[in-house]
């Protein structure tokens, strides 16, 4: 056969990190570089990577991403909201900066995982919104001389209320929807990747989703609270529907008319009989 079945092998580090910290939307994993060449060991633990699914990761978030420079204790690290680190070496040998910001959590076999300190949180809300050039915000974001909590950065401008920077509720997290409790007014941010396809309500009221910080998902919310829904309804996939069941309809069409035209056919023999 061409095709086979057999049991996931999840390589130990993968086992070790779902044992001592199990998957949550909160956080993010990544590996230290040139380490770890099996990325897609989250995908069996669910645990969500920072440097994303490959091939699914868009360029935008690529681009944001490489500005991390491989460092889980860098500025666009804490933004995505790296918590943890794993290697099959100790963390100094990384040759890495900012040592001080992780620490130790395990060590079993060849591996080493590690705690990073202070990952901003996966969704909040931002007061301050500026319009800056993809290049450009990407530079201040990885240099670490604006505060993400405090202010964000989308391509064109746009009016957002700005009370004050809040922690935002992820109250339900799957792969193709996204539920956030919010209470202040701002630009809600989720630091999973934008694509045209997302879409965003605001209880139950539909709402644009902008691209914050060059690559992440935001929209604007108002004060008070609310509920923020993000889902993923795909153009291809509905183009394909309609194509699909244009398709249907005029095959049963052309079949009718087939149908009717061989009646007719039919009654034509009968009466010369």
């Amino acid at each position: 056969p061409m095709v086979t079945v057999s049991a996931i092998d999840v390589p130990d580090e993968w086992k070790l990190l779902a044992r001592v910290a199990p998957a949550s939307p909160d956080y993010r994993v990544m590996t230290i570089p040139d380490q770890i060449i099996w990325q897609a060991g989250a995908t069996y633990t669910h645990h969500l990577n920072a440097s994303g699914y490959d091939p699914l990761v868009n360029s935008d978030y690529q681009q944001l991403w490489q500005a991390a420079q491989d460092n889980p204790t860098s500025p666009i690290a804490r933004l995505l909201g790296v918590k943890y680190a794993f290697s099959n070496a100790p963390y100094e040998w990384s040759k890495l900066p900012a040592t001080d910001q992780v620490s130790l959590l395990t060590h079993e076999g060849d591996w080493y995982l590690y705690e990073v300190r202070n990952p901003l949180p996966h969704a909040f809300i931002v007061p301050i919104v500026s319009a800056l050039s993809d290049t450009e915000a990407r530079s201040q974001l990885a240099s670490g001389s604006v505060d993400p909590l405090k202010s964000a950065f989308v391509a064109q401008p746009i009016a957002c209320p700005s009370n004050g920077s809040g922690i935002a509720s992820i109250t339900h997290y799957a792969s193709n929807t996204v539920e956030i409790a919010t209470k202040t007014g701002g630009l809600l941010i989720l630091t999973d990747s934008y694509d045209p396809n997302w879409v965003a309500f605001i209880d139950n009221v539909p709402a644009p989703v902008v691209r914050a910080d060059t690559a992440l998902r935001g929209v604007c919310v108002p004060d008070g609270a609310h509920q923020v829904r993000f889902e993923y309804q795909p153009r291809a996939f509905w183009i394909g529907v309609l194509i699909s069941v244009v398709g249907w309809l005029s095959i049963i069409a052309i079949g009718a008319i087939c149908g009717v035209h061989y009646l007719r056919v039919l009654r034509k023999r009968e009466r010369s009989a």
